[in-house]
């Protein structure tokens, strides 16, 4: 009887000591950088020159979400092939990243301006 519960106990440590590890690799494999930049190809929706980042409206599959990108202090931004500065990144303008990742913070290298923000008419 003793050696059955002895058996159960370890048995139950075994389990729960695999559990415990599986979660950790889980979480370890999520922490880490992927190895290539992400690409997010968008509409910019707002943009704050005060903390250097753009909201940008991109579409995965049906559904549109809201990506806040933080241009780094080495971001290039690019328009039809020459550099420009971080002025000509205005609400509507298309736009291309590269992004690497900072925690949970995408951080763009480089920023290309498809077609930039149309302008308004008034009627």
């Amino acid at each position: 009887m003793k050696t059955r519960l002895v058996k159960t106990a370890l048995f139950a440590a075994l389990t729960l000591l695999a559990a415990l590890d599986s979660s950790l690799g889980a979480a370890e494999r999520a922490a880490s950088p992927p190895d290539h930049p992400e690409r997010l190809t968008g509409s910019v929706r707002s943009v704050d020159a005060r903390a250097h980042t753009i909201d940008l409206l991109t579409g995965v599959g049906y559904a549109l979400r809201v990506r806040r990108v933080s241009l780094g202090l080495g971001a290039r931004i690019y328009l039809g092939g020459a550099a420009v500065e971080f002025s000509h990144l205005t609400p509507g303008c298309i736009v291309r990243t590269a992004c690497h990742h900072v925690y949970s913070a995408a951080v763009a290298d480089t920023v290309e301006i498809l077609a930039p923000a149309p302008t308004r008419r008034t009627p």
